[in-house]
């Protein structure tokens, strides 16, 4: 254990560092909508913010327990897995073709054969946020740099990169991992195989939006892991107070005491 006065001394070296790590890249094609290729170069910084972020906390002392890994993952994440990927994630480059929305695509899709992705109509909707773009790229870079998939069987097994999945899905049993489908039953019963899970990840990214990127970004830089999970918390506090700061949200009230039981008999 540190005393406290080497915990500051290396707090403040720590907070003086400047982050080395080169961040997730897009070479983009030049065909396409000049609008559409901007919306993607908006995005990306955002994209590497969050992924900062999950580098933070999964490189931290308990990271299986901790509340974003077991929102995204479930209780039996494998950590070790997650860590890899965002890893190929923090300083990967996706190839993106063109920036025409491609057809019978909402958000986005990856071709398993070249790796390339490309995104439909939704992504690029006016009036979509650069959050919610950053988290789609997150969730197909996932495929791209690290092979991770959409569609589990009946057991709770992934199937393998690029399968071809049944024809009959409903018969077979396929269950899809995205948030808004089959993720919550996935992470009951197959906990320790969502670190294949795609949408986990960008479920994960999203656990800490408000996060100060020069916070995390030194926080990447800390090898030691308790000043990390320091600069982490503190991070994501400053963040939660500046988003109800700019909101005009005024702080919580405690609630007035209750009075007291009488215990007893009548």
């Amino acid at each position: 254990m540190f005393s406290s006065t080497s915990f500051t001394v290396l707090l403040v070296a720590a907070l003086s560092m400047q982050t080395l790590a080169a961040p997730l890249t897009a070479k983009i094609g030049s065909d396409g909508s000049q609008a559409n290729r901007k919306a993607i170069q908006d995005a990306l910084p955002v994209a590497n913010q969050k992924i900062k972020n999950m580098q933070a906390v999964v490189g931290g002392s308990n990271a299986k327990n901790h509340p974003a890994v077991v929102k995204a993952f479930g209780k039996d994440a494998n950590v070790g897995e997650i860590k890899k990927t965002v890893g190929k994630l923090a300083d990967g480059r996706i190839v993106v073709p063109h920036t025409d929305a491609a057809p019978g695509v909402t958000e986005g899709a990856t071709n398993p054969k070249n790796g390339h992705v490309t995104f439909g109509s939704t992504f690029y909707q006016s009036g979509k946020s650069a959050n919610s773009r950053a988290g789609t790229i997150i969730h197909e870079a996932s495929h791209a740099l690290g092979k991770t998939v959409d569609a589990f069987d009946k057991k709770g097994k992934p199937y393998k990169y690029g399968e071809s999945l049944p024809a009959d899905k409903v018969k077979a049993g396929v269950q899809i991992g995205y948030k808004d489908s089959n993720m919550d039953k996935l992470k009951a019963t197959s906990s320790s195989q969502m670190h294949h899970n795609a949408d986990s990840y960008r479920v994960f990214a999203d656990e800490c939006p408000q996060a100060k990127r020069e916070l995390v970004e030194r926080a990447m830089d800390v090898e030691d892991l308790e000043i990390r999970e320091f600069l982490l918390r503190r991070a994501c506090a400053k963040g939660k107070a500046g988003a109800a700061a700019k909101s005009g949200a005024k702080p919580a009230q405690k609630p007035a005491a209750a009075a007291p039981k009488k215990i007893g008999r009548k």
